[in-house]
């Protein structure tokens, strides 16, 4: 949910609840209201759809949307302080965080669905979005599943965490297997489980299994499709030799494929899950890299010598998310809207991450050797000269720019520092901007 978002949508549920508007009052169109606030038109749907789908408004076709009758109550939306030498996101002049471009996605196609939906009440229960997922992914990955193995969680953290704790509480899983570099957020949720974390080196061809360890009963995770964040493919032949180590060594391996839908260069990569024949693989996958960074929908999918005993505790735990966003994405998919959605923006995607590596070069091409990438939403380039990391982190926060180092993501030395920065929120303009302040900040830190 951004900042902007998040804002429209607060200010009028506080309003709402505090009878400040009253049953029945129209809302502003939004046309109206994103030229009043001078923001996007999207952002104002988006938010609209969600007062909708919690029940604070109607949307009246052909007239607009209006307050619903609901109980009032003294209701004041409380405010987190935070600490003032911690810049907050809106607080960034430049960020170059790996996310999808909010402005592009449907959000008019996502309202209209959830208001037919929200006035129907068509909260189905017969699986409707893990048979969605489960027939794309076996379309585009080659994944193996039917719809009851798909579990839906909010955001693939979720999805993660779950795991942890299944595998590394209830099973007892002796500890867990990590590439270096490797995805933070989930480094993070293992280590409040298990304090025997290992980390292996990754080359060109993914993950070196010469270096794995010759450990028993642990948690694999991997990011086989496209490496974070170095954007590398695990090779065909490793694919096959980690499988078999699974099988040998009784070890279950979490396969995340965060944004492997937007790939350039050909079809997307098969999943390491689809050539599994003994059920040692777990499938995660998100929405949010696909659609948008408000859609927290992630799902992960169990072999079924699982199944039962992991739902058991999921339902310890909490709860799936809400019946009505799942039922919309699943109209999003079965509609054809989904597939019509990724079509346009891998075009857009490929588009800026070629802009986005050429003004590098130009700009910058004393200063970052860019590396290409086939896939994803983010690109990592590495330094040509050493300069102090604290150097970098004064100049970037001094240019109020967010941007991640690549010894962030490593575990012991870093081989060669550099850039990790995502490229598909970027127009032309914001691009050639972005790049100059990094220009300078670079600059600044004596590169």
């Amino acid at each position: 949910m951004t900042a902007l978002y998040k804002t429209i949508y607060d200010s009028f549920r506080v309003s709402i609840l505090n009878g400040t508007l009253d049953a029945g009052q129209r809302l502003p169109s939004s046309r109206t209201l994103a030229a009043e606030l001078n923001v996007s038109r999207n952002t104002v749907l988006a938010a609209f759809a969600h007062l909708e789908a919690e029940g604070f408004t109607k949307s009246i076709h052909g007239s607009g949307m209006y307050v619903r009758n609901i109980p009032r109550t003294k209701f004041q939306l409380s405010v987190k302080k935070e600490k003032s030498n911690i810049i907050q996101e809106n607080d960034f002049s430049v960020s170059f965080r790996a996310e999808a471009d909010e402005k592009s996605f449907p959000f008019h196609e996502f309202s209209k669905i959830t208001s037919r939906i929200y006035r129907e009440s068509k909260f189905t229960a017969d699986n409707s979005l893990e048979k969605q997922i489960s027939s794309w992914l076996h379309i585009k990955r080659g994944v193996k599943a039917d719809p009851e193995q798909i579990i839906i969680t909010n955001g693939s953290q979720e999805a993660l965490f779950l795991l942890a704790f299944y595998f590394l509480k209830e099973k007892r899983m002796e500890g867990v297997v990590m590439e270096n570099p490797y995805y933070r957020g989930a480094e993070n949720v293992f280590s409040k489980f298990t304090k025997r974390i290992q980390y292996i080196p990754v080359d060109e061809r993914g993950m070196d299994l010469k270096q794995f360890p010759d450990c028993k009963n642990a948690l694999v995770y991997i990011t086989p499709s496209r490496q974070f964040p170095l954007g590398y493919t695990l090779s065909i032949e490793r694919r096959l030799e980690l499988l078999d180590r699974a099988k040998k060594q009784n070890l279950t391996v979490i396969e995340d494929d965060f944004d492997s839908d937007y790939r350039y260069s050909g079809e997307p990569i098969s999943s390491l899950q689809g050539y599994d024949q003994n059920g040692n693989v777990i499938y995660t996958g998100t929405f949010t890299k696909v659609l948008y960074s408000g859609i927290r929908l992630g799902f992960c999918i169990l072999p079924e010598k699982h199944l039962n005993s992991f739902l058991e505790i999921r339902s310890l735990l909490n709860q799936p998310p809400a019946p009505l966003v799942r039922e919309v994405v699943a109209e999003f998919m079965r509609s054809g809207k989904f597939h019509r959605h990724i079509k346009k923006m891998h075009g857009l995607y490929r588009d800026r991450k070629e802009k986005m590596q050429l003004l590098v070069q130009d700009d910058l091409g004393k200063i970052l050797d860019i590396r290409s990438c086939d896939s994803g939403l983010h690109m990592h380039a590495f330094f040509k000269k050493k300069t102090a990391k604290e150097n970098l982190i004064h100049s970037f926060r001094k240019n109020k720019i967010e941007i991640y180092l690549l010894s962030d993501y490593f575990r012991g030395r870093c081989r060669k520092e550099g850039l990790v920065f995502g490229f598909a929120k970027f127009n032309d303009r914001q691009r050639i901007r972005a790049v100059r302040l990094l220009k300078k900040a670079l600059i600044e830190a004596g590169l």
